[in-house]
């Protein structure tokens, strides 16, 4: 796109900025994560704690910075990453792009990959996080 987005479900830029150290580090954590050729150490239950966790501790995304997220962008974020591995297994999405029809936050942060469950471990994640803010809201009311 001209704008500068990535093209595809795939954040390109970002995969092109890294030095090939960066891409054996996330290569490297993905074996650990998901196992040698494909076969996974942890189920998914377990695959979207890791990622929840990493998304908190590695990138600050704490249960404050969620409350700052309004209108189920949270969950909006997680169906972008769904959306991503439908079509990643072979379902026609009508044309939806989940970078630019689904996704809120800047594009390049969408960090969509080959692998279905690592982006299924990440809607999760964001899905897991809105139920989060719900349940504290609903404690607020309470």
């Amino acid at each position: 796109m001209s704008d500068g987005r990535p093209t595809g479900y795939i954040n390109y830029a970002a995969l092109n900025a890294m030095s090939e150290q960066e891409a054996a580090e996330i290569y490297d954590g993905m074996l650990d994560t998901f196992g040698r050729k494909g076969k996974p150490i942890m189920n998914g239950v377990e695959m979207i704690a890791a990622e929840r966790q990493e998304q908190i501790e590695k990138h600050g995304y704490t249960a404050a910075e969620d409350d700052t997220r309004h209108n189920g962008g949270l969950a909006m974020g997680g169906a972008a990453y769904a959306l991503c591995v439908a079509h990643q297994r072979g379902m026609n999405i009508g044309g939806v792009d989940p970078v630019s029809d689904l996704w809120i936050f800047p594009y390049d942060t969408f960090k969509a990959g080959d692998d279905p469950l690592k982006n299924l471990a990440k809607a999760g994640a964001m899905i897991a996080a809105e139920m989060d803010k719900i349940i504290r809201e609903r404690e607020k009311k309470d």
